[in-house]
């Protein structure tokens, strides 16, 4: 998994919190600056979370991004599935092995990936149960914390 998950969960997060402070569009740049990567990397996450119906987004000077829902009714979840690859798993498994090098290397393999299956079903349960408006919520405390 590359960083796109936790770039789409900083989008949704930033756009929440400027959203409560008032804001109506968010440009790429400023959400580019916010994340410290190029407005274009930003653009591609962007996509796909508006292809998810996650965000809108509007073209031209004052436009930007925006939630296309309440905060609360958007999950992390719903921002794993916007980027993450269909059936992809959190764990990368190399080429199966050759029985007749290790005989029990399959069955390790075979017994990993059902371990790894279970884990990554508590994760997405976890996403799944943490809305937006609550992980914003809880980074602007942190932030509040530290001042």
């Amino acid at each position: 998994m590359d960083t796109q998950f936790t770039t789409a969960a900083h989008v949704l997060g930033y756009l929440a919190w400027r959203d409560a402070e008032g804001a109506t569009w968010v440009s790429s740049e400023e959400l580019g600056h916010s994340i410290n990567t190029h407005s274009v990397v930003v653009r591609r996450v962007l996509s796909k979370l508006r292809a998810s119906g996650l965000i809108e987004t509007r073209r031209g000077a004052g436009g930007g991004s925006r939630l296309a829902r309440p905060a609360r009714k958007i999950h992390l979840g719903d921002a794993f599935d916007a980027v993450a690859e269909p059936g992809a798993s959190l764990i990368s498994f190399p080429p199966e092995p050759d029985v007749g090098v290790c005989p029990i290397g399959p069955h390790i393999e075979a017994v990993l990936k059902e371990v790894v299956a279970e884990s990554e079903a508590r994760f997405r349960r976890n996403l799944e149960q943490t809305t937006i408006a609550e992980f914003s919520k809880r980074v602007v405390h942190r932030v509040n914390c530290q001042e």
